[in-house]
């Protein structure tokens, strides 16, 4: 299933043209299916879901992470196969808790990235008054 959803990033997030100019520096004219299977075959990944109390729900692969909750709203997620290249690119998101109906949710209430390096990434969730609460979150990052 995370494969599936980096495909879908790789898809939509860095090349609408039908046709590709240049893969890694080389130039290649093929399909946007081209670009996503070399970039997807490259990359690496950890992904997790983490509950507000900062203990971890599920972790893909799994025991990739660790995570510490400094603070009201903090949390500290630790690589377990860092140092990672120098910029793994990572993306974070409050689970709000309602069912599948649509109804509920806040963009306001959300999570942010404080800082990310070769080890760890530090983010803080909040509500959407703007102060610093403890939520349950998602993250995902990838790496060459």
């Amino acid at each position: 299933m995370l494969k599936i959803v980096l495909l879908v990033v790789i898809a939509t997030g860095c090349c609408l043209a039908r046709e590709i100019v240049s893969i890694n520096g080389e130039n290649r004219n093929g399909t946007i299916q081209d670009l996503v299977g070399l970039r997807a075959a490259a990359l690496d990944h950890c992904a997790g879901r983490v509950k507000k109390d900062g203990s971890i729900r599920e972790s893909f692969p799994s025991n990739c992470f660790h995570v510490t909750k400094t603070k009201k709203g903090i949390y500290e997620i630790y690589f377990k196969n860092g140092p990672l290249s120098d910029s793994p690119v990572c993306t974070v998101t409050q689970v709000f808790p309602v069912s599948f109906s649509g109804d509920g949710g806040d963009t306001k209430d959300n999570a942010v990235i404080m800082n990310v390096d070769a080890y760890k990434m530090f983010y803080v969730t909040g509500k959407s008054n703007g102060d610093r609460t403890d939520r349950e979150s998602m993250f995902m990052c990838v790496w060459d």
